[in-house]
């Protein structure tokens, strides 16, 4: 690899999608003085505490602000700590032969399915699916030394991304995780950014949204083939409906899906604020209550 490319100790903090609350910017000097104590440095895209949408321009600019941090000294990890509904018009401003040639590892959820997703289709790369701020939002001290533990050691200690839950049909599967949100990542469909599936396991979780609305976006993955093609699914949490009293399973998805198709559910992966993480791109095996990581499917920097 070029030695341009080789990734620093640093973290980047950055926002890709809908501007952030004022919840979360209070929340920023909290992260960096956290990711500090671990020994990381830690650096702002300059539109990250903005607080208004102004889409004039904005999409260019925040891919420009990304690849002028991935060019000078990539970081380990870039953070994203914004969600919503706008990481998808920046994906065409996106310089992924920057995220390419370096080992930074992009992190995010919610919104962000679009972007992690399309770096995996684009480049083959893994990501992390997760959301940082969840440390200071319901995670407590469990969750800061998990991410502590992963971070330091990505290639030993993956409590952080290995999601324990349930079987609801079969009891096996094994191959390389795609999805997320099921709205930001049929954002994808019928671009290039639509990331493979044959063989792969496919993550699905929900917010906000109606029963009506999931059960349009399971209509559309079957239409598409997904779920012929696929070799599982996990199901993460359907905050929204769930709330509501939904079984979400037997009421809506089970009607969508092949007999045969193995189905696992997990309360740890979705909108929660205590929620884990997982590997976009890593092949994980799911058997029993676990969900894990095959380590040697993905190589993340230590901090």
């Amino acid at each position: 690899m070029d030695p341009r490319y080789t990734v620093s100790g640093t973290v980047c903090l950055a926002a890709m999608s809908n501007p952030l609350s004022a919840d979360s910017v209070r929340l920023i000097g909290l992260l960096e003085s956290l990711l500090g104590s671990w020994g990381a440095s830690v650096m702002e895209t300059p539109s990250l505490r903005e607080t208004v949408f102004r889409p004039e321009g904005l999409f260019a600019r925040r891919s420009s602000e990304m690849a002028d941090i991935m060019r000078s000294s990539p970081p380990a990890y870039v953070f994203d700590l914004s969600g919503g509904d706008i990481a998808s018009a920046v994906l065409e401003h996106i310089e992924f032969d920057l995220i390419s040639s370096c080992d930074t590892v992009f992190c995010g959820y919610s919104d962000l399915t679009s972007l992690l997703n399309a770096v995996l289709a684009v480049t083959g790369k893994c990501s992390l699916l997760y959301q940082i701020l969840n440390v200071f939002r319901g995670a407590g001290d469990v969750r800061i030394g998990e991410l502590s533990g992963f971070l330091h050691a990505p290639d030993r200690d993956v409590s952080l991304v290995s999601p324990r839950g349930t079987f609801l049909r079969g009891s096996f599967m094994r191959g390389i995780l795609a999805g997320g949100n099921i709205r930001c990542f049929l954002k994808l469909a019928g671009t290039p950014f639509f990331p493979p599936l044959d063989g792969r396991i496919l993550l699905l979780e929900q917010f906000h949204g109606s029963a009506e609305l999931l059960t349009s976006h399971l209509a559309q993955l079957r239409l598409m083939g997904v779920f012929d093609r696929i070799s599982g699914l996990i199901l993460g949490t359907f905050t929204e409906l769930e709330s509501r009293g939904y079984d979400v399973f037997e009421d809506l998805i089970r009607h969508f899906l092949p007999e045969t198709l193995p189905v696992f559910s997990t309360g740890e992966v979705g909108h929660d604020p205590g929620s884990r993480g997982v590997i976009l791109g890593a092949e994980y095996v799911v058997q029993g209550k676990y969900c894990r990581p095959v380590i040697s499917s993905y190589r993340f920097p230590r901090l």
